[in-house]
């Protein structure tokens, strides 16, 4: 039940559309990403790199990292699913807060495992911020920010 209302949550977190099989319910553009506090980030936004939720016809919650282009991609469910906020404040921007395992399969290697995914949502004037970390069975850390596309103002 709690697992429901936080994809719930996150659905209405995130809105967009995408593919006849898939619905993308957020997309985060790379601007800067890092291996292990190596910059990488040429790698990635030369490539337009980005990363999505999406819903699967299987109406199953997953994670990707999508290389324009290239065919290259990884992606799978996600499972263990956290979520938590902090409204804004007059010294704070609003924050969304995502925490999950990602079990997941490269394209381009077809190398398949888990990972521990970090995900920072900041709602800023100008925009919606990311950051992003992720921790794979190596242990390597890969941190990613940017900013994800489309608004989510109602009014």
């Amino acid at each position: 039940m709690k697992l429901r209302l936080v994809i719930v949550m996150l659905l209405v977190t995130f809105q967009g559309a995408y593919s006849q099989q898939q619905t993308v319910i957020a997309k985060f553009i790379i601007q800067t990403a890092a291996r292990n506090h190596v910059d990488v980030s040429q790698q990635y936004t030369t490539n337009k790199s980005y990363f999505v939720f999406y819903i699967t016809a299987d109406k199953e919650v997953n994670f990707g990292s999508i290389v324009p282009g290239t065919q290259q991609q990884s992606y799978g469910a996600i499972s263990n699913l956290t979520h938590t906020s902090i409204a804004e404040t007059p010294t704070q921007y609003a924050t969304d807060t995502f925490d999950f395992s990602w079990a997941y399969s490269n394209t381009y290697d077809n190398h398949q495992g888990t990972a521990n995914v970090h995900v920072v949502k900041i709602d800023k004037p100008g925009g919606i911020e990311f950051i992003l970390k992720i921790v794979p069975e190596t242990l390597d850390l890969l941190e990613y920010k940017g900013y994800m596309e489309g608004s989510l103002k109602l009014d």
